[in-house]
């Protein structure tokens, strides 16, 4: 029997080409030429593929926009990343209350007089207003830190350690509030203000806070004496996921809906430390407060051996946004925004080496840590996960300890080092996203259009090397592939540090206490 083709109307083909994902659709454009015709001449599919391409996602809240002037709003919203050209700046004066955040695009900071100012910062090609409000001062506690949530209009407030009272009443108190007028948050109506027993006698401890979803996790870092402690909350219900103390935990960051990533310093033997990551299931393990040691539902990632005589002095993770981030609650109208399936995670290792203290620096891809937990195996050694999977650099000058916010999505920046001859500041830009650095994915598409990947980038695919001695007992190397850029600004200040959120690059100038915000 003769075989016959089935043929379709091109509008059916586009009925069922629009539920696929960005690969599928880079395949169905080989198969013939109708379908790459059909696929290249669509917005539509085009936009799909185009933000697939730029880790971005569809966003929210903007039916009327025609998937034309979203792809072209996505096309102009690379180009001015791919070659730093920002539309315009912005300087908010530096409060000097002592506390400060960004999160979600929002920048705030605190008054000496206990209120809370909150800046929207704006972006003019993914039409983000600026908007500023306030919060306090009668916040009905005494401050000691505060975290926030833009997208679910969620203010964090911890309350300073009680010292004066007995053991046993002793209560860290965290209190559930709306990030738009300070009130309690109608989804924490069971419990507004979060408990757990303080049991360091500690005036002085600092956190850390970070929000995903339903889940609020806060680091609890006693400065002088006490161990250090990390609760997770579901934080609309009140109740405690997982409560884990140990000195061995030095940071944190929420890697999934189940899972945490912790950094930690352990005794690999008799007084030698050694640096490792941790993969911890929270909704598996038992709520009760225990020690780190006790664990039973984490996977241990191995660092090389380090040299004997290498002091470590402590260990932090840093990763935005958190893997729920969805700007689409409180009327925020997006055409596209960062997609939070893979995401940068900046590990800082700081070590005492006889005189000098040094970081290092490691990169580490969302992916290099999922997929290797597949294997069921409770030690992922080095050789297993970190050398062709992440990127371990000892860069000539490091990220601020303070000013904290310098990655996002899959962008780092840093100040960079100033030649002799050059005056004002140096922004280094580093892109991890491992489909701009090989842009023949793109060229390999046949997508038309303006390529975002076109610029004054250096791509670095060869492997870093550290040499065995200090820091490592045997020779490293690493070679996740990335890209970078320098950003010079003539007219900054030398002592300037930068961060970074999805629309802008944020100089910190600590010294003339301002934000300079550009704007893309």
């Amino acid at each position: 029997m003769e075989e016959q083709s089935i043929i379709l109307l091109p509008e059916l083909y586009l009925k069922v080409l629009e539920f696929l994902d960005y690969q599928t659709l880079l395949t169905c454009v080989q198969v013939c030429r109708s379908f790459r015709d059909l696929i290249l001449g669509t917005a539509s599919l085009q936009f799909t593929i185009e933000c697939a391409i730029a880790r971005q996602t569809k966003g929210y809240g903007t039916p009327a926009v025609s998937s034309a002037s979203r792809l072209e709003t996505l096309r102009k919203h690379q180009s001015a990343w791919e070659n730093l050209q920002w539309s315009r700046e912005l300087h908010i004066p530096m409060e000097d209350g002592g506390l400060w955040e960004l999160c979600g695009g929002v920048m705030a900071q605190s008054t000496p007089g206990g209120m809370l100012k909150f800046t929207q910062l704006p972006s003019d090609l993914r039409a983000i207003e600026e908007k500023s409000w306030t919060v306090g001062p009668d916040l009905g506690l005494h401050l000691r830190d505060f975290g926030m949530d833009p997208s679910q209009d969620l203010l964090v407030l911890i309350a300073a350690p009680q010292g004066s009272i007995s053991s046993s009443e002793r209560q860290f108190r965290v209190h559930l509030r709306t990030l738009s007028n300070g009130k309690p948050h109608p989804l924490a109506r069971d419990a507004p203000v979060l408990s757990l027993p303080q049991v360091t006698e500690e005036g002085s401890v600092s956190y850390t806070i970070q929000i995903s979803g339903n889940f609020l996790a806060v680091h609890f870092c006693p400065n002088t004496i006490g161990e250090n402690e990390l609760a997770i909350w579901n934080w609309k219900t009140g109740v405690l996921q997982v409560n884990v103390w140990g000195n061995e935990l030095e940071s944190f960051s929420l890697l999934s809906d189940e899972l945490v990533l912790l950094s930690v310093l352990v005794e690999a033997d008799v007084d030698i430390i050694q640096p490792a990551l941790v993969v911890l299931n929270f909704k598996e393990e038992d709520a009760e407060r225990h020690e780190f040691g006790d664990i039973s539902h984490g996977t241990v990632f191995h660092y090389p051996e380090f040299d004997e005589e290498v002091y470590f002095h402590s260990m932090s993770i840093r990763a935005d946004p958190g893997p729920s981030w969805q700007p689409n609650i409180g009327g925020l109208q997006v055409p596209f925004l960062e997609d939070t399936a893979q995401s940068l995670f900046v590990i800082s290792i700081w070590v005492q080496i006889q005189n000098s203290i040094q970081c290092l620096v490691h990169f580490v891809p969302t992916t290099a840590l999922t997929l290797p937990l597949a294997t069921g195996s409770g030690h992922i050694k080095w050789h297993e996960w970190g050398p062709g999977n992440t990127r371990l650099l000892n860069p000539p000058r490091l990220h601020s300890g303070t000013w904290v916010c310098y990655v996002y999505g899959l962008k780092y920046v840093v100040a960079d080092v100033n030649d002799i001859q050059t005056s004002g500041f140096r922004i280094r830009l580093y892109d991890f996203n491992q489909l701009a650095v090989h842009p023949q994915a793109r060229s390999a598409s046949g997508v038309k259009g303006t390529s975002p990947f076109l610029g004054k980038w250096e791509v670095v695919t060869t492997p870093n090397v550290l040499k065995a001695g200090k820091p490592f007992v045997y020779e490293q190397d690493s070679m996740l592939p990335f890209r970078t850029q320098v950003l010079h600004l003539e007219d900054a200040h030398p002592h300037c540090t930068v961060m970074c959120s999805e629309d802008n690059i944020i100089v910190v100038d600590f010294q003339c206490r301002e934000y300079r915000v550009l704007v893309f």
